[in-house]
């Protein structure tokens, strides 16, 4: 018995009961922990709306638990082509296209009016990067 409680109790208690209590909280925070971008900047909308424009890819870094992830955050540094502007664009990539990125490479970019906001655009298999 666990803190006076039968296991058919305890385990009610630990499967159904903690997890109704332990999702509305947890929901909260994570929520509350997401930026909140305005909807011309998310990459979905920059995808569909976004200004064309060619990059070449500088350096690019995972963001998190790679190994576990079938989509891991990557933080890309662009140079926009015939632009002085460089740009940080972090996105979710599929793994297998990870391993096609190479250093100079030229990329297809969605970027906002005033450049502030950027979606690579992804090829659909990893042997069609540009």
């Amino acid at each position: 018995m666990l803190l006076g409680l039968s296991q058919n109790s305890a385990f009610l208690l630990l499967f159904v009961v903690l997890p109704v209590v332990m999702a509305p909280i947890v929901i909260a925070l994570v929520a509350r922990r997401s930026p909140d971008l305005p909807a011309p900047y998310r990459t979905s909308q920059l995808l569909l709306d976004g200004e064309p424009v060619r990059a070449e890819l500088l350096e690019w870094k995972n963001k998190g638990p790679f190994l576990l992830d079938g989509r891991p955050m990557v933080a890309f540094k662009l140079q926009l082509v015939g632009e002085a502007t460089e740009m940080s664009i972090t996105q979710s990539v599929p793994r297998p296209l990870i391993g096609g990125l190479k250093k100079g490479m030229i990329l297809d970019v969605r970027v906002s009016p005033d450049r502030a906001a950027g979606a690579i655009v992804l090829p659909l298999h990893p042997g069609e990067w540009s």
